[in-house]
């Protein structure tokens, strides 16, 4: 519960940098480079404004001026605010966006940024960056997805701790360009599609804590530039496919708290760049057969809960 003082600290913030947004609009900003109060900032070039980083305001404010009329913004970023999707109908006009972060928009209690994914964001062709995580987004996503595929740019998709569910969106394999892909902590269930092997650029995938039953589908070791792997905390079946070795750039792989069977392939001990093998509680069987002395960076192990045997010896 916020108290009398930090209300007024807000308000403050916010109308210092209402007056920095109307200043800017009404000037250009000609000679003017960067413009801030506190922890928000207005960038401009060659007399246009082209970043807008807000953190901690009320929407019931900055909606009095109007987003829209900064048509060269390229970056727009939104943190802990009280947001609701007004807003986002106006970021659907800014065709210069490249990068757009609204997130943690749940944090508080007080931000409802909320509903299905936002389709105004899917006509922004040049965007790179895209971070929606932690808001009170729901809803199946397919059908957002149909005009997201026209986002070929996007190297930075974050989905991650809303609502959202359906089936893994198979679209996904359009974005060619992906690098970081974050669906953790939603409701996604079904299956995860073999199309995300094609997603050669990808570095980051998680998709833990969601209800996807489905097995590891081997196309997955296509991804050979894959650092980071987190698939826990979901009912994935079957074995663990030897394809994953594979991914000889991996350092975190997170299959823990599944319903994987059958034995630990002993190539899995080739992933020289390993720092966290997590196989934890699951339904895993057989003797350890992987030589952990070929993994000189591994500093976190995890097989409890399962049916191995064995030793562990490095």
């Amino acid at each position: 519960m916020q108290n009398t003082s930090t209300k007024i600290s807000i308000v403050v913030h916010t109308l210092t940098m209402l007056m920095m947004l109307s200043f800017m609009l009404a000037s250009r900003c000609p000679d003017i480079q960067q413009c801030h109060n506190g922890e928000n900032y207005i960038t401009c070039n060659n007399g246009s404004v082209v970043m807008i980083d807000i953190l901690s305001c009320d929407e019931s404010d900055l909606i009095k001026v109007t987003i829209s009329s900064f048509p060269s913004v390229e970056r727009l970023y939104i943190l802990d605010s009280n947001l609701t999707g007004n807003i986002i109908h106006q970021i659907g006009l800014l065709q210069n966006l490249t990068y757009i972060s609204v997130s943690w928009n749940n944090n508080t209690g007080d931000n409802n940024l909320s509903g299905n994914l936002p389709s105004q964001l899917w006509s922004l062709k040049n965007l790179k960056f895209l971070d929606l995580s932690h808001n009170q987004l729901t809803g199946p996503i397919l059908q957002s997805f149909a005009s997201m595929v026209n986002l070929t740019r996007l190297e930075h998709l974050d989905l991650s701790s809303n609502s959202l569910n359906g089936t893994f969106p198979s679209q996904l394999w359009s974005l060619t360009r992906l690098v970081h892909l974050n669906f953790s902590s939603n409701s996604f269930s079904g299956t995860l599609p073999s199309q995300l092997g094609t997603l050669k650029n990808l570095e980051f995938l998680d998709v833990s804590r969601n209800r996807l039953t489905s097995p590891i589908v081997p196309s997955f070791g296509s991804m050979i530039n894959l650092k980071f792997l987190d698939l826990s905390i979901n009912q994935l079946r079957g074995p663990i496919p030897q394809k994953l070795c594979n991914m000889q750039k991996l350092e975190t792989l997170n299959m823990g708290d599944n319903l994987l069977q059958g034995p630990i392939p002993s190539a899995l001990g080739s992933l020289s760049q390993l720092i966290l093998l997590n196989l934890g509680m699951n339904n895993i069987s057989g003797p350890i057969h992987i030589e952990f002395r070929n993994l000189p960076r591994l500093s976190h192990l995890d097989f409890s809960s399962n049916g191995l045997s064995g030793n562990v010896s490095f």
